[in-house]
């Protein structure tokens, strides 16, 4: 199964790398590696450190991030939306129902959010940004060197295949679907908890520009 995103020449005009990851993305990528157990010698220590300093209310974060599928990362006004997509990968659950609706039940989440940020991402953000940067100068060499084409083709040669137009991504999930860009372009994010292959989006958290 391959997800197919679809380029035109504008989009690869457009196509650019982030200087770092969005915090909340990045918050997304690190719930999940907390969560599923692996690159034990890369993020052990770092997840022991993690599970001790964990409040309880922490659990509203883990419920709505599952350690595969969709999670929400989006602004309220879509909060239904994104429910209902990771609704389709997990059960929610019920406190969930009415977090459209109740300011009071929003603001405990964005709570909950702000400690597991604190707590997972806060003590080594500087260090993520400085591996970011490194990445993303790697990234640039690439495209000053083989243009944005030879950025593509250079993601993750073992998954992601640039058949021009289109970037071909064979997804872990088995995900199967097309994306047309229409001229948005894509923004590559380069992140240190994302998935070393692609998931639901691929390692650099593409998203349309």
């Amino acid at each position: 199964m391959v997800y197919r995103i679809h380029f035109t020449v504008e989009d690869l005009a457009r196509t650019r790398v982030a200087p770092v990851p969005p915090p909340l993305i990045e918050l997304s990528s690190s719930v999940r590696t907390l969560q599923t157990g692996g690159h034990p010698v890369r993020f052990g220590a770092w997840r022991s450190r993690a599970r001790a300093r964990l409040r309880p209310d922490a659990r509203m974060v883990m419920d709505l991030i599952p350690p595969r599928g969709w999670a929400p990362t989006t602004p309220r006004s879509r909060i239904r939306g994104d429910l209902a997509h990771v609704a389709e990968w997990h059960p929610l659950p019920p406190w969930t129902r009415g977090l459209a609706d109740d300011p009071d039940l929003l603001r405990r989440l964005c709570d909950s959010l702000d400690h597991v940020f604190d707590v997972l991402l806060a003590p080594s953000w500087e260090r993520i940004t400085s591996a970011t940067a490194a990445d993303r100068a790697v990234r640039m060499r690439q495209a000053l060197d083989g243009g944005i084409e030879g950025l593509l083709a250079g993601l993750l040669p073992s998954r992601i295949r640039w058949n021009p137009p289109v970037l071909e991504l064979a997804m872990l999930s088995g995900f199967d679907g097309d994306l047309h860009l229409e001229g948005r372009g894509l923004l590559l994010v380069p992140s240190v908890f994302g998935p070393p292959a692609p998931a639901n989006t691929p390692p650099f958290c593409a998203r349309p520009g």
